[in-house]
């Protein structure tokens, strides 16, 4: 699903595997939002962010230009990593590159809480032991995702 806010990118869910969880999170995000017809448009920004999401420097650029952000400020802290990554990691290492190495399982929540699926690629985040854990897209998602690198 895809939801856009003032021609900018607000949220890009997998919906297959928790789409009750999903549709709950974006309208919570955004109450006021109404359901609508994939346009012409949407479709470009989609092609935008595809394009993007498959390089970090591009995966910037787009979230400056043609998205929208909107978290609590450790969400956001945990996000920017997130974007910023062009490698596979855990969930400790992004707690530990924020500074808050005690925090993985807060970590885990924001990474969960991530509206931009593929541009702000959670797909990258594992667990500690290797295991790909858990995705809005499910795992079968994930680890497609993590095989595409």
């Amino acid at each position: 699903m895809i939801g856009i806010c003032e021609g900018r990118l607000a949220s890009f869910l997998f919906l297959r595997h928790n789409e009750n969880k999903m549709l709950a999170m974006f309208h919570r995000k955004f109450p006021n939002a109404k359901q609508v017809e994939f346009s012409p448009e949407d479709f470009t920004i989609y092609e935008k962010m595809r394009e993007a999401s498959k390089c970090k420097t591009k995966r910037l650029e787009f979230l400056k230009n043609n998205a929208i952000i909107t978290g609590t400020p450790f969400q956001e802290e945990v996000w920017g990593v997130l974007a910023r990554l062009d490698c596979i990691t855990c969930y400790q290492k992004v707690a530990q590159i924020i500074g808050r190495e005690e925090s993985a399982r807060a970590v885990g929540l924001a990474v969960g809480a991530n509206a931009l699926h593929l541009i702000v690629p959670c797909h990258l985040i594992v667990k500690k032991n290797g295991d790909v854990g858990n995705y809005a897209g499910g795992s079968d998602l994930k680890k497609r995702l993590i095989d595409d690198l």
